[in-house]
């Protein structure tokens, strides 16, 4: 960087922003100590190849994980590139095969998994099973009707014999909650 340098960019960076992770690439392994005055996530020395950028980055995006407080969740897309699905966005997970689908309300993707897997991680996330192959946010069911469960927007989704217990409990501990003070 010409006339400036990296700790003055992560001076300004941290004056209009002090969420924003920074990793400092340099030669110098003497001026580490002096980055984390910045609240650096690490550092990487110049030279430095594409899979180790890929390795840091993977791990800064595992500790932001860790702490949202709105939970997101990386995926790899059938397509092969990588994103981070909100959770709080996603209506329902429907699989079909290995093939999930993540339905918000503006958008689908598509990923490699197991509903079986999807429950187990996002059941103490606000996520509940309603049938064989759908997992449901629960903030987005309306109500349940006989055996389906009506999503936002006027969409159905039928419930497994099954779940339909959990789901009922669920759905009440949801409005007792949500009138709790």
């Amino acid at each position: 960087m010409s006339g400036i340098d990296g700790f003055e960019t992560a001076k300004r960076i941290r004056d209009i922003d002090l969420e924003v992770d920074i990793v400092f690439v340099t030669y110098q392994k003497e001026s580490i100590a002096r980055g984390y005055d910045y609240n650096a996530k690490g550092y990487l020395y110049k030279n430095v190849t594409e899979e180790q950028i890929a390795e840091r980055m993977d791990k800064v995006i595992s500790e932001r994980l860790r702490a949202s407080n709105e939970g997101l969740m990386k995926v790899k897309l059938i397509k092969g590139n990588h994103i981070l699905l909100s959770l709080s966005g996603v209506q329902y997970f429907e699989s079909s095969g290995h093939v999930i689908t993540a339905v918000s309300e503006k958008e689908k993707h598509q990923f490699r998994d197991t509903i079986s897997n999807l429950t187990d991680l996002l059941e103490n996330k606000g996520f509940i099973r309603v049938s064989r192959s759908h997992l449901v946010n629960i903030n987005y069911i309306f109500h349940l009707v006989g055996n389906q469960i009506i999503i936002r927007q006027n969409e159905k989704i039928t419930v497994g014999r099954a779940y339909k217990q959990s789901i009922e409990s669920a759905l009440k501990r949801r409005e007792t909650e949500k009138w709790r003070i």
